[in-house]
């Protein structure tokens, strides 16, 4: 674990009052904390706040109504306080059942006083490198201040310290709040058992397990946020168009608030400017291929397994391809990689393609296109594939494209890249 370079890692602003704030207090784990009324979970720990007896979290109409506005005054680290508080919202979104929308027509003049449910602004000299709120505090001092002493951290660090500032806007407390030497007050109550990975335990608090230069959702932290913002847990499918990616709910059929946005820095560890095919291997991982090579990525961990990417040419035994423009698991231990006009078929087991191949298109694929853009599996027995801005629908079970397709993308996927989609991914 790495040590911090300063004694106060990061303050939150618990409020006592609807009024305004109470004294401050420093715990020996170095977070100053505004003590009295307001608290945390018990007994069952990932820790949520609690106020005037119940949790402190975002009232059901406000859910996927929480805006907010990053200040210009970061200057030249505007760009990367707005993309890392977006990928620290996506890894909190994508288990729980709510949406933060950044108001960027606010950043230019973005102060407690914007017309937003809190806002993001640089400080300088503090005792912190951010500090954050909870759900019930007053729009004054609603705000994640963000001290300029967090960008002498790396930027894969600088995600991480979102995510634990997110995790308090969400009503979440320190996980470690109960370790004797780091007490906080006594409000709160634990949804999960006690995590000393969890992004919102200190790192360098007893017990501590976690990694200051790359705090992550731990298991128990996603099992907390589905429970305290229950979410339907639908497909979810991520389409990339050059430097940009989306993210469709299939359940909801319509993009999701926020996309499309950047494929980097968001995707950690993925170097790729762009993306010509992805598949999920159905195992934990999922691949992603550009020209003539790829990476593996992991789910649980969200980033790129280290040792990539490398090139295909070696490592895919009986591929042949230079480049793959589709890839799709049908979910019967085989994986269809689309190269031009010819497709092979790739056994998971043996970990090879299956003899025979590659073989054209035309005359394999019944209503087919005779090249494929993009390709994702739902699991419910369809198959889903783009080229140009047309789409078809092809059944697995009698083997063929469903008729009336193809259909333009435009008029049927709602908020979606109307066209030339590189890769499309089934989450």
């Amino acid at each position: 674990m790495n040590t911090v370079n300063k004694n106060i890692f990061w303050k939150a602003i618990l409020i006592a009052t609807a009024a305004g704030l109470v004294g401050s207090t420093m715990t020996s784990c170095g977070e100053t904390v505004e003590s009295s009324h307001v608290n945390d979970v018990s007994g069952t720990q990932l820790v949520v706040n609690v106020y005037n007896d119940v949790w402190d979290t975002w009232p059901e109409n406000m859910r996927n109504a929480v805006t907010y506005c990053v200040s210009k005054d970061f200057g030249a680290n505007y760009t990367k306080v707005v993309n890392s508080l977006r990928v620290a919202l996506d890894d909190w979104e994508t288990y729980g059942g709510f949406h933060y929308t950044h108001k960027s027509e606010f950043d230019g003049n973005c102060s407690a006083s914007t017309a937003v449910t809190f806002d993001v602004r640089p400080v300088s000299g503090q005792d912190y490198l951010m500090r954050a709120f909870f759900p019930h505090t007053p729009r004054a001092q609603s705000n994640i201040l963000v001290d300029s002493s967090t960008f002498s951290h790396p930027d894969q660090a600088q995600v991480g310290f979102f995510r634990h500032e997110v995790g308090h806007t969400l009503g979440f407390r320190h996980e470690h709040l109960e370790v004797t030497g780091c007490n906080e007050d006594g409000q709160w109550q634990r949804v999960t058992t006690y995590d000393a990975a969890s992004v919102m335990h200190y790192p360098h608090c007893k017990g501590g397990t976690g990694d200051i230069d790359n705090l992550i959702l731990t298991e128990r932290d996603r099992n907390g946020i589905a429970k305290i913002y229950p979410k339907y847990v639908g497909p979810k499918v991520y389409f990339f168009k050059g430097g940009q990616y989306s993210k469709y709910d299939m359940q909801a059929d319509r993009n999701m608030p926020g996309y499309p946005t950047t494929i980097l820095p968001n995707w950690r560890g993925i170097t790729f400017s762009s993306v010509d095919a992805a598949v999920n291997w159905g195992n934990g991982k999922v691949y992603f291929f550009s020209g003539s090579q790829y990476l593996r990525y992991d789910v649980m961990e969200d980033r790129t397994d280290p040792g990539y990417p490398t090139t295909i040419a070696g490592n895919w035994p009986g591929v042949t391809f230079d480049r793959i423009d589709a890839a799709i698991n049908w979910g019967n231990g085989k994986v269809y990689l689309f190269s031009g006009s010819q497709y092979i078929r790739y056994d998971i087991a043996s970990d090879r393609a299956d003899a025979g191949y590659p073989r054209p298109i035309a005359g394999n694929w019944p209503g087919l296109f005779n090249s494929v853009d993009a390709a994702f599996n739902t699991g419910s027995g369809k198959v889903y594939f783009f080229r140009g801005s047309e789409y078809s629908r092809y059944d697995i079970a009698t083997d063929q494209v469903d008729p009336g397709y193809p259909q333009p993308i435009a008029q049927n996927w709602p908020g979606l890249f109307a066209a030339d989609i590189d890769a499309a991914l089934e989450w």
